[in-house]
């Protein structure tokens, strides 16, 4: 009897504990932050890009933010609703190149977003070899 009621009061405990917010596995000390990074693009995909900016150990992975709401051809929201990547920023994306140097600015909402992207011109070579022995070496 003595154990189930131990057994009881941890539950109980524990869920006050969890539901009250004091622990969540999806907060982030980034979330709703936003900046300008400059560096190296080292590597990217159809819709993100790595950067490595000039000061850091590490490249930084971004990507566009959905489109917002509901646009004329029914498109809105995240891809599950029909919706997809900002596709102004998916065709910079496209017409960067690995090595390019580049200034983006970003807010964090789940992921590192990409409000616009300004090209700054190609890296030197050194920049390029180092950017990309640094990504092998990972």
């Amino acid at each position: 009897m003595r154990r189930s009621r131990f057994g009881f009061l941890a539950v109980v405990l524990l869920s006050a504990f969890f539901s009250a917010g004091h622990f969540s596995y999806a907060s982030d000390a980034r979330e709703g932050k936003s900046g300008i990074v400059t560096g190296v693009v080292t590597a990217k995909g159809e819709d993100w890009i790595e950067v490595k900016a000039d000061k850091a150990r590490k490249a930084e992975r971004y990507v566009p933010f959905f489109t917002v709401g509901m646009i004329q051809d029914g498109k809105g929201g995240m891809p599950q609703l029909g919706g997809e990547y900002d596709t102004g920023v998916v065709e910079q994306i496209r017409q960067i190149a690995p090595g390019t140097r580049v200034e983006v600015s970003w807010r964090f909402e789940q992921e590192m977003r990409i409000i616009s992207i300004n090209i700054l011109g190609k890296a030197g070579k050194e920049a390029v070899k180092k950017a990309q022995q640094e990504k092998k070496n990972k």
